[in-house]
């Protein structure tokens, strides 16, 4: 063959982002090492060519040797092998790229979104949605009420544990390991009875006031429903064992209020609020039940239960002393000058302490030198077990905290801040099922504020600059294998009448007519064949080894490890369209090659 002169042009297309310079240089060098890459594969495939032509032609393979011989002596074929494997491996790595791109997009949609259809509502609060969502989707498979406190340290995402996993399926893992920190926090022990709900008019109260003053009882109790705090002032007690009633608003009827804790207080202000207990106050609860209808609500193995009742975990509270069927309460002394003022109430434990969690990334400071609590929204710090956890957490990234919602909404007596209240909609939720949903929800007093699906979400990233050049450079590339693709048929075209002369000596030394067209055919099909896989060879060496030119988003965003540059499925369809185009191409100008001209 002639000495070959290869003229080398690449182009790339700039975009708006952070290194626009690094996407320019990472491209041309991908280009130049399939160029380079394709230059040798081509002398080396034609060398073999040779080799195999004449072996075939020793073994008495005819047509074989004919293909491969013609394949060798043909002028400029390294060429046009070359052009083939490089419009084939530019095309393997842009679709390569938008593949990855696009899994890129899914990967961010899911940690940013957590499931197919995010709802932002407005809610009564934590334990109203809750309940909402669970009554207008009770089988647990299509809906789940979520809350989000970014303004804790580190931020809180409380799910539904029970719905977590098949309403985000890709929280699985998130899901099972919820499932085994509550395990490790509940143990072997029983939990203790509760006591009932709440759903009468009236609260009577039996106490014994050890101080030398009257004091007030405080019950505080939260709507089952709806989680509103209702609180019963019940009193005055005088100094001995006395019996007060008072009324209950807010709770009739099911399902009532459950029990969240008993304040000791002073004397109502003149807002009718209760003021703070006198100092060392202290008193002797024996009993509270209610009327209409009549049901004992503490009993004494309930009072006298310490698996129960709790004092405050962070600053001054109370004295608890549940024993002996009674549960005394009494005001801790303050030193002389301190202004902190005690927490004087006891709280019914709801849920087991400390609450099981799961936390990503690192750990407040403080955690290190004391047992971990957690102010979170709003209410008074709670004591956690985090657990420590290297899965990606959806809404808040590689930083938060997952709680149950509904052991959050038992754990925190408080009147809370909602936090961002949101319903999670799993992605095989048909848009008629997602309407019917709200309905509901709307129906159970669940506004519907705002709403994000993932593929709007997916198609939004998808309008961003890389997008866009990785969707440019795939029709670049597109048209680089046509261009390919019309060599080829032309090289055959040209070469017409030096394969009808050469048919007309080798039909005169004896060959069979047959095996002309074969020969041709078999040698344009190792051209393009062993071009198109020299190419896909190339792209994914390159793709292996350089990993994507060019982020997938205009920002740093890169919580998520990027999807492999190499991806075997877009290799497979570039292929199976290499193969297709240049043979559709090839096709019109070999026929009639190879065959003897009509005399």
């Amino acid at each position: 063959p002639s000495p070959t002169r290869w003229t080398i042009s690449v182009s790339s297309a700039g975009m708006s982002r952070p290194e626009p310079s690094r996407y320019s240089s990472d491209t041309r060098s991908r280009a130049l090492l399939a160029f380079a890459a394709a230059a040798l594969l081509a002398r080396g495939v034609t060398a073999l060519a040779g080799r195999a032509g004449r072996a075939a032609l020793r073994t008495g393979r005819v047509t074989v040797a004919l293909a491969a011989l013609q394949y060798q002596r043909r002028p400029g074929i390294d060429r046009i092998f070359a052009v083939v494997a490089v419009a084939v491996a530019l095309l393997g790595l842009a679709g390569e790229d938008v593949l990855a791109a696009r899994a890129a997009r899914a990967e961010r949609t899911v940690a940013e979104l957590g499931a197919g259809q995010v709802l932002t509502v407005r809610a009564a609060g934590q334990t109203a949605l809750l309940s909402a969502v669970r009554q207008a989707d009770p089988g647990g498979r299509a809906a789940m009420a979520v809350a989000v406190d970014d303004t804790a340290s580190p931020p809180v995402l409380a799910v539904d544990a029970d719905r977590l996993a098949a309403v985000a399926g890709q929280s699985r893992a998130l899901a099972a390991g919820l499932a085994r920190a509550d395990a490790a926090v509940r143990g072997d022990r029983a939990a203790p009875d509760q006591p009932p709900p709440v759903d009468g008019t009236a609260l009577t109260a039996s106490v014994r006031n050890d101080s030398g003053v009257p004091v007030w009882l405080v019950v505080q109790l939260a709507h089952a429903g709806t989680g509103a705090a209702v609180a019963v002032t019940v009193g005055p007690f005088d100094p001995g064992e006395h019996e007060a009633s008072a009324p209950v608003r807010g709770c009739t009827g099911d399902p009532g209020c459950r029990l969240a804790g008993l304040t000791l207080a002073g004397a109502p202000g003149p807002d009718g609020r209760p003021q703070d207990p006198p100092a060392r106050a202290a008193v002797a609860v024996r009993g509270l039940r209610q009327d209409g209808p009549a049901k004992t609500v503490l009993d004494a193995g309930t009072l006298g239960d310490p698996r129960l009742w709790r004092a405050a975990t962070t600053g001054l509270g109370l004295i608890l002393g549940p024993r002996k069927g009674v549960l005394s309460l009494a005001v801790p002394p303050v030193a002389e000058g301190q202004s902190a003022r005690p927490d004087t109430r006891a709280y019914l434990v709801g849920t087991p302490l400390p609450l099981a969690a799961l936390i990503a990334g690192d750990p407040p400071r403080g955690w290190s030198s004391a047992e971990p609590a957690l102010t979170l929204f709003g209410a008074r710090a709670v004591p956690l077990r985090p657990e420590p956890t290297g899965e990606l957490l959806p809404a808040l990234g590689r930083t938060g905290i997952v709680l149950d919602l509904d052991t959050v909404a038992r754990a925190l007596p408080d009147a809370v801040m909602p936090g961002t209240l949101q319903v999670w909609l799993a992605r095989d939720v048909s848009p008629e099922a997602a309407a019917d949903l709200v309905r509901r929800l709307a129906a159970a007093g669940v506004e519907v504020v705002g709403t994000e699906t993932a593929d709007a979400h997916e198609a939004r990233l998808a309008e961003q600059g890389p997008a866009f050049a990785v969707r440019f450079r795939l029709l670049s590339a597109l048209a680089g294998l046509l261009l390919a693709a019309v060599a080829a048929a032309v090289a055959v075209g040209v070469e017409r009448r030096v394969r009808a002369a050469e048919l007309r000596a080798m039909r005169a030394q004896g060959v069979p007519a047959r095996v002309g067209p074969a020969a041709a055919a078999g040698g344009q099909g190792a051209l393009l064949g062993l071009g198109a896989l020299a190419g896909l060879l190339v792209a994914g060496g390159i793709a292996g080894l350089s990993g994507a030119p060019v982020a997938a988003f205009t920002d740093d965003w890169q919580l998520t490890e990027p999807p492999p540059a190499l991806q075997p499925g877009a290799l497979a369809v570039i292929a199976l369209l290499s193969l297709v185009v240049l043979a559709a191409a090839s096709a019109g100008a070999l026929r009639g090659t190879g065959k003897e001209p009509a005399r």
